[in-house]
């Protein structure tokens, strides 16, 4: 398998956000274990978070019904 980094980047960009999310969590997971700059990157994802965070407290960002949410992701399961 000859992929190159673009390749790699264009066919994630093509995925659901879901499918992303997941992507994105299994890459943390063996960075995490095979590399010993993982906790500066778990640290970024937290700050990330706490971004997010205050975005959605300030009104910047809007949320979901958790109900709302959950039916979404059953479907994408399904």
């Amino acid at each position: 398998m000859n992929m190159t980094f673009e390749s790699i980047e264009q066919a994630a960009k093509q995925l659901t956000s879901y499918q992303k999310a997941i992507l994105a969590r299994r890459l943390l997971e063996d960075i995490k274990e095979n590399d010993a700059g993982a906790d500066e990157i778990e640290t970024m994802w937290i700050a990330e978070a706490e971004s997010r965070l205050d975005a959605f407290l300030q009104g910047e960002l809007a949320a979901l019904p958790g109900e709302e949410v959950m039916a979404r992701l059953k479907t994408r399961l399904r």
